[in-house]
């Protein structure tokens, strides 16, 4: 059963992934991917892709659960190889929401593939103060 912060985190990236009105192929098989690693089922995630609350907030979090959000939108958004305007938008606001600064955005699309325990260090510079 798929515990309600992942449910939460699903919503956010069904709803950056629609931010350009595009849901593609790569998107959904990155938030399946997610998803699946995170330990929910098919089925869970098929139901977040069918009716995503488009309205969903941000729980309170602590800092690597908000790295991790972070990365996975990156994740998403750099599926489809290209990060449309209102993409990138979206995963700055998000930032910002999560307490970082805008630039760390960047610095995730470049270091992507890096180890997660490794990137969530190397973010903490990017926290607002």
């Amino acid at each position: 059963l798929m515990d309600y912060l992942l449910q939460k985190k699903l919503h956010i990236l069904v709803q950056l992934a629609l931010v350009d009105e595009i849901f593609t192929d790569s998107e959904r098989a990155s938030i399946m991917k997610i998803g699946l690693d995170h330990g929910a089922t098919v089925d869970e995630i098929e139901e977040v892709f069918r009716h995503p609350n488009m309205k969903e907030s941000l729980v309170p979090m602590n800092l690597v659960q908000k790295a991790d959000l972070l990365l996975d939108s990156v994740l998403v958004v750099m599926a489809d190889r290209r990060i449309e305007d209102d993409e990138a938008f979206f995963v700055r606001q998000l930032a910002r929401k999560l307490g970082f600064r805008e630039e760390v955005v960047t610095f995730l699309i470049e270091y992507q593939t890096m180890d997660r325990s490794v990137l969530h260090e190397l973010m903490i510079p990017y926290l607002i103060q």
